[in-house]
This record gives structure tokens, sequence and C-alpha cells, in this order.
């Protein structure tokens, strides 16, 4: 065998080594943006369901809705761009967002989060 073939058997073990472990890496800016999120959640948790700033908690019916609600809004916009950013790295890398590890990956994300 030639040189160039070594080289190419090399180069697609590689590739076969890459795709049978490759795990759907989220961007770390998705990650960083999803702490900024909870932190602003928490602050308007504090600032609109617990005005009075006692020191025990009343959760009434209208301030659970509104920690629901905020909750939500912060998982809802965690997720969207979490997708957002993964969808622009796996182009980038020229990478299949949808496969077998990412449905394991939703499905296990999904049972805590329910």
């Amino acid at each position: 065998m030639s040189d160039q073939e070594h080289l190419d058997n090399l180069s697609h073990i590689k590739d076969l080594m890459n795709r049978s472990s490759r795990f759907i890496s989220l961007s770390g800016l998705s990650g960083i943006l999803a702490g900024i999120y909870a932190l602003v959640g928490a602050a308007m948790a504090f600032l609109f369901v617990f005005p009075s700033h006692e020191n025990y908690i009343n959760l009434n019916s209208w301030n659970f809705r509104l920690m629901l609600i905020i909750l939500t809004i912060v998982a809802v916009a965690s997720i969207g761009t979490a997708y957002f950013l993964t969808t622009k790295k796996a182009k980038r890398n020229n990478e299949k967002i949808w496969d077998a590890t990412t449905r394991r990956l939703i499905i296990n994300f999904m049972i805590p989060l329910l």
C-alpha cells in the first residue's frame, strides 16, 4: 500500500470514530445565556412576586401563576437559544443534528424536566 492509501485509511478510521462517539455538543454560549436567563428570571420573581420583601413567603394564586409564567419564559428562551446555536454550530461543522444520540439526549432531558 502506498503512503496515500495509509493516510486515506487513517482519515476514514478517524471519521468513523468521530461519528460513532460523537455527542451533539451544545454551544458554550448557549450555556452562558441560559444562566443569564435564569438570573434575570430569579430577579423578576423576587421583584414582582415578592414585592414586600417580607421574611415569609405568601404564595397566593396570582403569585404562583406569575412564577409559572416566568419559569416558562426562561425555559423556552433557554431551549430556543440552545437549539438555535447548536443548529448553527452543526451547520458550520457539516454535521447532522438529528440522530439516535440526539433523540436519546432529548428523551433523557425531558424525563426530569416534566
